[in-house]
């Protein structure tokens, strides 16, 4: 077994953590800052357009679709899902953003990359906008 095939194997491992929506793994993946490791080998890989870069970045797709779900796809596709499992993404796109938003926006310069990390920045924007305020209906005057 070669390199490529090893990392392409870690690469289906962090698929598979992010897919079984488990905040304790989304969490672990967050706190020791595992998702770094997919974000430097985009920055070796990216530019060459081969199999490593687009698996990692089917796992940024993954991780920007995930969160896009409603809840019946995940009673579809991960049928023990609770019906609020869509939320459990949305920290570990905080994350990426929060933490390394530079190498991101970077990254998202080379023409290969840039649809999938201009998605994803823009499912993170769309996360953190405000609500829309409320506009106090006004009582009508009597005469």
């Amino acid at each position: 077994m070669n390199l490529t095939s090893s990392v392409v194997a870690a690469i289906r491992f962090f698929k598979a953590c992010i897919k079984a929506n488990n905040h304790f793994l989304h969490r672990h993946l967050m706190k020791n800052d595992l998702l770094l490791t997919l974000i430097e080998l985009l920055e070796v890989e990216g530019p060459r357009d081969n199999m490593l870069c687009s698996s990692c970045l089917d796992v940024f797709e993954l991780i920007r679709k995930v969160s896009d779900w409603p809840s019946f796809m995940f009673t579809k596709y991960v049928p023990d899902a609770p019906a609020s499992s869509q939320e459990n993404v949305k920290p570990v796109i905080n994350h990426l953003f929060e933490k390394h938003e530079a190498k991101l926006l970077k990254l998202s310069s080379l023409p290969n990359l840039r649809a999938v990390l201009n998605a994803l920045r823009t499912r993170w924007e769309q996360n953190n906008e405000p609500p829309p305020a409320e506009v106090a209906s006004q009582p009508e005057e009597t005469r």
